[in-house]
């Protein structure tokens, strides 16, 4: 991928997709400049801005909410979205938990939703294996109200 010149890509393009990212996980995700878009009746929160020629030959072209933190992909009109889209996420790996919103018509590649399932397992064992189990010598609410194995069978 690289940054493109604004003016090649001279086509209207549509939202498709928007996704919450950090603006660590912008830069790490699509190493790019972007442009600095302050002007509030171009975008409601300060914006960053980028035209994206893919290494598959599509433009993207990218907005990032400084206050919301959201990435708002656009595509040209005239062209296949669902292939474009899936070209954009072959490039950059942006978790499938993290699309807050994409168009209805556009199906989202297979390969961004298993990557994301592989994430959301990663953080799920790391989850599971900090938990701390200790038995204490004290005794719980629950156990005392409740007769022990031990005591039954003295009460036999």
């Amino acid at each position: 991928m690289r940054a493109a010149k604004p003016n090649e890509l001279m086509e209207h393009t549509v939202p498709v997709l928007a996704a919450e990212l950090s603006e660590s996980e912008l830069s790490t995700w699509i190493p790019i400049p972007f442009q600095e878009i302050n002007d509030p009746e171009s975008a409601p929160e300060p914006t960053k801005g980028a035209l994206v020629k893919l290494e598959a030959g599509p433009y993207v072209v990218l907005f990032y909410g400084k206050d919301s933190g959201q990435l708002v992909l656009r595509l040209p009109i005239s062209q296949k979205a669902s292939a474009n889209l899936r070209h954009f996420f072959h490039e950059v790996p942006i978790p499938l938990s993290r699309i807050v919103w994409h168009r209805a018509d556009v199906e989202l590649p297979a390969a961004a939703s298993t990557q994301a399932r592989d994430q959301r397992t990663k953080k799920f064992v790391r989850l599971r294996t900090s938990v701390k189990v200790t038995s204490g010598s004290g005794t719980s609410k629950n156990s005392r109200n409740r007769p022990s194995a031990s005591r039954s069978a003295k009460k036999r």
